[in-house]
């Protein structure tokens, strides 16, 4: 599965789209946590400039499984 865009990765996606790409960048963020709400644009509009990329994003808080949380955000970045 050969990603374009933003995609947005799920626990049924995650490892087909991971593997099927040469590089990924994934954003994993959570609806409760303000700074990786206000990094998505960020994210957004450098994926933009970056064609060659796949440039992902992963919610931690939907469909979570043993994968989704050993990656969940557990506070803000600092």
């Amino acid at each position: 599965m050969a990603l374009t865009g933003t995609p947005k990765l799920t626990k049924d996606t995650f490892d087909e789209g991971v593997s099927a790409n040469d590089f990924v960048i994934i954003d994993f963020w959570a609806e409760w946590c303000g700074p990786c709400r206000a990094f998505g644009p960020v994210f957004e509009r450098v994926s933009d400039r970056h064609q060659g990329i796949v440039f992902a994003k992963v919610d931690t808080e939907a469909g979570r499984t043993r994968r989704g949380r050993s990656r969940s955000p557990r506070s803000p970045p600092s």
